[in-house]
């Protein structure tokens, strides 16, 4: 059934946003060169795809870092963004097959290459009135799951770390 008045169903949603990073990905180019590397972030552009839901915007802000735009219902809470950030920080520290060119531009066997994510999550309007405010805490959370240890989730105005254990 269709509201009477759309403008208020529009206060049973609200937004979060993830911000993710590749942890130490600069190893990857110093041991398998740029293409590589290039290639190795277009497979993790697909892992990211397969965690978010058909309504979200997944974004590659620049180098390899990812920003995911969240839809949800007020009454879940920040629920659905927790799993999702679980859910990236488990799939992105999968193995990796990556196949890097040798100097006769020939093909070499696959090697095996692990990375692993750090990420930051914050939620509109519960942590700010504007998407730069939101923003801000976002990567606010990204630096202190970096400086906590990485491979982790940091969720805004929380105590609790998000890992890949809690991925459903």
């Amino acid at each position: 059934a269709k509201p009477d008045n759309p403008a208020a169903s529009m206060t049973d949603f609200c937004s979060g946003v993830l911000t993710i990073d590749l942890d130490d990905f600069k190893s990857v180019n110093d041991r398998f060169g740029h293409d590589t590397g290039d290639r190795l972030l277009q497979v993790v552009a697909e892992r990211l795809r397969g965690c978010v839901r058909s309504g979200d915007l997944l974004v590659r802000t620049g180098g390899d870092e990812f920003l995911v735009f969240l839809a949800m219902q007020k009454s879940d809470q920040d629920g659905p963004a927790r799993r999702i950030a679980a859910r990236v920080i488990r799939d992105l520290s999968e193995p990796y097959d990556v196949i890097r060119a040798n100097d006769g531009g020939d093909q070499k066997a696959p090697d095996m290459t692990s990375i692993a994510a750090s990420a930051g999550l914050a939620c509109f309007p519960r942590d700010g009135e504007t998407l730069e405010e939101i923003m801000k805490h976002a990567d606010d959370c990204l630096y202190r799951a970096k400086d906590g240890g990485k491979r982790r989730v940091i969720v805004h105005g929380q105590t609790a770390v998000i890992r890949a254990e809690t991925a459903d």
